[in-house]
């Protein structure tokens, strides 16, 4: 039997890591292609929700693969994917149905998560399954009801715009510290002659040769006196901290889903015209069709998301040299550069705990009187929430991206607008009434 390979993998839920191993399960062929499509999704800036979300999300396989082995015991060290049938899907969904009491909607979210399990593995193999299984992962279940959930909320306007307006001052600051250290370094020249203690010849140096590593401090003590590693290369190279602001900023432009957002490319913009340019990104939710594209409003000033992406493009645009890479974001980390979200591990979270209270956002009252903390899923949801207020909640004027039940039902229909639809409500019926 082939190597099942690691079924263990580590998570930042509130910025804190969290180790998941699923290697107990049975069905262990089974358990770990499904094990590797939570991995991608799971997290803070994750598609799968928050630390509960993702227990639960954890509970479903473990039920899949423990109603599998119950179901097929002679075959469960080697079943697969691809054993799995129609039929047993269907068993499943009646086991689920009868272990919780009528009325309850945790038979269909746990089932709803295994079969979107079942489809991001189908994206990725799309071999996997035999046709009649594809077409049973195309809907989630047969008999057991969903039970309607309350969509996240937007943020507060005053409260997004403020976000918006911190990232976008961040942003500026990034940029000018960037072209300040690009200016040191032409000033520089090579440190083993002009010494390591100067910061303009160590610039010379990273500028030439990548950043700076603990290895190279090792050898020249001068460095120390610099400021530190991040310090120093953070003079020429995008940082961890520097992904708080560029990605806040992004997404309140332009509405991109978090993990579109980390995973755009070094060629994501074309076709630019009449003051407006495309922008291509990846939607892994989208099932077959994750290839996808907008258009967004251009220009070279940063509140253009045309403008920032330029601006991204052009300060990563040595750190993606050194790697090789096609990804936008390439950061300068202590062990070097990296491509920081090819294997959607790194997390935004705990860098945006203290940008939150250095632009005393975290001061600010959410909605119900809570204080504020980052997601940003929410500043997508408010990003629309701002569309959909500026046409004055007229939805035919607000679809964009989505089909109107969508749009309806998962962005107008939030706590957010209810002024605007109390306000419709309310002129409705004084037209009725001048009649």
């Amino acid at each position: 039997m082939p190597s099942i390979g690691p079924v263990a993998f580590s998570l930042q839920f509130g910025g804190n890591d969290i180790h998941y191993d699923l290697s107990h399960l049975p069905c262990p062929r089974l358990v770990r292609p499904l094990a590797q499509e939570l991995s991608q999704i799971g997290g803070d800036d994750g598609t799968m929700g928050g630390k509960d979300a993702f227990r639960n999300a954890i509970r479903a396989v473990r039920l899949l693969a423990e109603f599998v082995a119950a179901a097929e015991p002679g075959q469960a060290d080697g079943f697969a994917l691809d054993d799995l049938e129609p039929e047993l899907l269907d068993a499943f969904e009646g086991h689920l149905a009868r272990a919780f009491p009528k009325g309850s909607g945790q038979p269909y979210q746990l089932l709803g998560t295994v079969v979107r399990l079942l489809r991001a593995v189908h994206e990725s193999v799309p071999d996997a399954f035999s046709a009649e299984m594809h077409g049973r992962i195309g809907f989630t279940a047969t008999t057991v009801e969903r039970r309607t959930s309350k969509p996240l909320d937007a943020y507060p306007l005053p409260v997004f715009e403020h976000m918006e307006a911190a990232a976008l001052a961040d942003v500026r600051e990034i940029r000018d510290r960037i072209l300040r250290g690009e200016r040191m370094a032409e000033a520089g020249q090579d440190p083993e002659t002009g010494g390591w203690g100067r910061l303009e010849n160590v610039l010379w140096h990273v500028a030439r040769n990548g950043p700076l590593t603990n290895d190279i401090v090792r050898l020249h003590r001068p460095l120390r006196a610099l400021g530190g590693i991040r310090a120093v290369n953070s003079h020429l190279f995008l940082i961890k901290a520097d992904m708080v602001p560029f990605l806040t900023l992004l997404i309140c432009q332009t509405g991109l889903e978090p993990e579109s957002a980390k995973t755009l490319k070094a060629d994501c913009l074309s076709n630019p015209a009449r003051g407006f340019v495309s922008i291509a990104y990846v939607k892994k939710r989208a099932h077959q069709h994750i290839q996808k594209t907008m258009r967004g409003s251009d220009g070279g000033a940063l509140h253009y998301p045309g403008g920032l992406l330029r601006l991204a493009l052009r300060l990563t645009q040595r750190a993606r040299e050194v790697v090789g890479t096609d990804s936008l974001w390439v950061l300068a980390l202590d062990a070097g550069v990296r491509d920081v979200y090819q294997d959607g591990r790194t997390h935004t979270a705990r860098d945006a705990v203290p940008w939150m209270a250095r632009h005393r956002i975290d001061e600010m009252k959410d909605r119900g009187g809570g204080a504020v903390s980052m997601n940003m899923r929410r500043l997508r949801k408010s990003h629309k929430s701002r569309n959909y207020l500026r046409v004055g909640g007229i939805l035919d004027d607000f679809v964009s991206g989505h089909t109107k039940e969508i749009a309806a039902g998962h962005y107008a229909d939030i706590e957010a607008h209810r002024e605007v639809h109390e306000q419709a409500v309310e002129d409705g019926l004084r037209r009725s009434c001048d009649c």
